[in-house]
């Protein structure tokens, strides 16, 4: 909340409410300094009650010799991804009471009769009754995303093949027409010659979960993408404005030695010279605060 100006000439712990906040970025601004190697890190800083969250990069300014003179430091505020980190955590909390509570549809699967010996739970989990006549496993099949059904049939192969515990995740269909992300523990039970003869799990209803990851993945690709934009960008005005300056400058220093030149056309040639390097110190300025 502070002008540029309001800035200059004033110390960390001087603007942050929280003197262990300015503990935190003065050390790494130390650390650059004495190391004279960059520094990247997640930092917290709070303002006005509330927890700010920012990419904090840290490097070490030098001068023409080489020597370390100070730091440059640029923050980018992630706080809107911390946040819906925070919230992916506390979806994450509701889904463990949820399941703690039992309120996930059970189903015990009978691998010799090739049929759902119970099932319980499926209305409140996808708001249909299983059909007349018992309930199929091709008519689950039915509901699971097409994409999603092969890595299903391979799982429930796993259990029964290996009598190993299994979590999948797939899409399912609900009643109203709309997909539901679910997740499925399923175990085998073997018989009395420890041969699997049935196939019991519980099934969760993981859509909010699954929908706060994927918009975590999009942000992230997103800043991802935009990062590898502004590296490209940086490099290409690098090349593009860096390059006419080259025979700028030798042209005009072969015209201003050529004695055949008149003074003025000479005078010129300084001038283009001098403003030419000029314009290469501006850029290279440009790009380093970039």
């Amino acid at each position: 909340g502070y002008s540029a100006q309001e800035c200059i000439g004033k110390r960390d712990c001087d603007l942050f409410e929280s003197p262990d906040d300015a503990a935190v970025t003065h050390a790494m601004k130390q650390a650059v300094l004495d190391s004279g190697v960059s520094c990247r890190r997640e930092v917290r800083i709070r303002s006005g009650g509330i927890d700010l969250h920012y990419d904090l990069l840290v490097e070490p300014l030098r001068d023409s010799a080489g020597v370390i003179t100070g730091v440059t430091w640029a923050a980018v505020d992630i706080t809107p991804h911390k946040r819906m980190e925070q919230q992916l955590n506390a979806s994450e909390e509701r889904f463990r009471l949820a399941a703690a509570a039992a309120h996930a549809m059970v189903y015990d699967f009978d691998l010799q009769a090739m049929r759902l010996n119970s099932l319980h739970g499926v209305s409140e989990l996808l708001g249909m009754d299983p059909p007349e006549g018992g309930a199929t496993l091709e008519w689950w099949g039915s509901l699971v995303d097409p994409e999603d059904l092969p890595g299903c049939q391979a799982a429930l192969e796993r259990v029964r093949s290996t009598r190993t515990r299994q979590t999948i995740e797939y899409r399912v269909r609900h009643k109203d027409g709309r997909q539901r992300w679910v997740e499925d523990k399923v175990m085998a039970l073997v018989d009395a010659t420890g041969t699997p003869a049935r196939l019991v799990g519980t099934v969760v209803d993981i859509t909010e979960r699954k929908l706060a990851e994927l918009a975590l993945i999009v942000a992230k690709n997103s800043a991802e993408t935009a990062n590898r934009s502004k590296d490209r960008f940086l490099a290409v005005i690098s090349h593009e404005l860096r390059t006419p300056l080259t025979p700028l400058l030798l042209f005009a220093e072969e015209l201003g030695n050529d004695p055949l030149m008149p003074p003025a056309v000479r005078s010129a040639c300084e001038m283009i010279q001098s403003n030419a390097l000029v314009v290469g110190r501006l850029i290279d300025d440009l790009l380093d605060i970039s």
